[in-house]
């Protein structure tokens, strides 16, 4: 039996364990060794070590088949996995390119958002534009759907890097985005906005994840 997963991030959603198992991995495969989830009821989730105290890794190479070998063992009392690329402190992003946007703020300015992160994963979010009630830069974020509020007297409260710093300090549900970036264009940085014109959220677009792994089990 094999069954296709794609990552989303550093993770494969839920997958049932079964005995004697082995992974086909893609060729557009960033280079990661692979660490484990798992689970008795699917909903809580614990890293995977051995009796020794040491995380339970298995090497992989991009365009080869691995066995799990004497790692099933390790697997096989728990009913769920969750495959991690990495390890559990330092997990690898499977992903091609990276989501972003122009949003067009006023009449020839626009600021580009790109999430850096590679994968779909980026895809998830949104953004949108208002003029604050104040003269305080300020972002709200609910689940995945972020409002940038602008300052609305003083221009200059309004840079790319202001709102950057900003978002990378955000918590954006379960998505990294400390190292996400916001770039200005020309027109914008002559004459940066204030009050504006609601914009309503549109998600970043163009990230790509990586071809799906193959987990085979035989039991």
């Amino acid at each position: 039996m094999s069954t296709k997963y794609k990552f989303r991030g550093s993770l494969t959603p839920a997958i049932p364990i079964g005995e004697n198992a082995g992974i086909i991995i893609p060729s557009d495969w960033v280079t990661a060794d692979i660490s484990f989830l798992v689970s008795n009821d699917n909903s809580s989730y614990s890293s995977l070590y051995d009796e020794a105290g040491a995380e339970v890794v298995v090497k992989t190479v991009k365009s080869t088949a691995v066995s799990f070998g004497a790692k099933n063992a390790k697997l096989y009392p728990f009913g769920y996995m969750k495959i991690r690329s990495g390890s559990e402190s330092t997990p690898v992003v499977q992903g091609v390119t990276a989501a972003s946007k122009v949003y067009t703020i006023d009449t020839e300015k626009t600021l580009t958002i790109n999430a850096v992160i590679k994968g779909s994963i980026g895809n998830e979010i949104s953004f949108g534009f208002k003029t604050a009630e104040d003269d305080v830069l300020a972002v709200e974020v609910v689940d995945k759907v972020v409002t940038i509020l602008f300052a609305k007297d003083t221009a200059s409260n309004n840079t790319a890097a202001a709102i950057q710093a900003l978002l990378q300090a955000e918590t954006i549900a379960d998505i990294d985005v400390s190292a996400l970036t916001v770039t200005e264009d020309a027109g914008y940085i002559a004459a940066r906005p204030t009050v504006i014109e609601d914009i309503a959220p549109k998600p970043l677009a163009g990230g790509v994840d990586v071809s799906p792994v193959e987990l085979v089990f035989r039991n």
